[in-house]
Parts: structure tokens; C-alpha cells; sequence
């Protein structure tokens, strides 16, 4: 088990990821979430959701920065944007773009 408490804050140079990638076993289809913090050693900082999805009909993808004042990091969460992007093992919600979601699986 990882450790997957969040280590960014403003006033230090840091990008952190946290991130699913769910593929389909029985055909082409997949699910990229993903949730990124950038911080600054200034103090500026942004939080930003990304998602993108896969078929037999090819790929779509998005992205949608949030105020990193507005995001949330919680330990055993690894981030919850101001998306509604909810990623944690077990579990993934979320809307990007439009992209939308809701998902139970079993981590690996």
C-alpha cells in the first residue's frame, strides 16, 4: 500500500498526479481520469482535472482547470476537484468536458 496523501502546497515547486486508467477486458473501451496539483515556490497554485475515453468510434478528452483554492485534498482521497472528480481506489466519479462517470471496481 502507497502512501497517497497529498504533498502539494503553495510555496513549494511541485506537480502531483493522481491518476485511474480503467480498461475494458472484453473490448476497446477505456476510461483515463486523472487529477493534478501544480504549485509554485511564489504561492501561485491550480488544481485541474483531466479525462479522456476510448472506443470503437476513437477518443475524446478534456481538461478543466479549477482555483486550487476551491479543490480538496483529503488523505485516503487522493483529490476531489471542483469537478466533482472523485478518485480513489474502489471508486471513481467525476465530469470533465463532456465526459461523465460513475464507477465500482475492484483495485488490483
Amino acid at each position: 500500500m502507497t502512501d497517497d496523501t497529498p504533498r502539494a502546497r503553495p510555496g513549494i515547486d511541485l506537480v502531483e498526479s493522481w491518476f485511474f486508467r480503467l480498461n475494458d477486458p472484453s473490448g476497446p473501451r477505456a476510461l483515463w481520469a486523472r487529477a493534478t496539483a501544480l504549485t509554485r515556490a511564489d504561492g501561485s497554485a491550480t488544481a485541474e482535472a483531466w479525462a479522456a475515453v476510448f472506443d470503437d468510434d476513437g477518443a475524446a478528452a478534456h481538461r478543466q482547470p479549477v482555483p486550487y483554492d476551491a479543490a480538496r485534498f483529503e488523505d485516503g482521497r487522493l483529490m476531489v476537484a471542483g469537478t466533482d472528480t472523485d478518485l480513489r481506489a474502489g471508486t471513481s466519479r467525476g465530469e470533465v468536458g463532456s465526459i461523465a462517470w460513475d464507477l465500482r471496481f475492484e483495485p488490483l
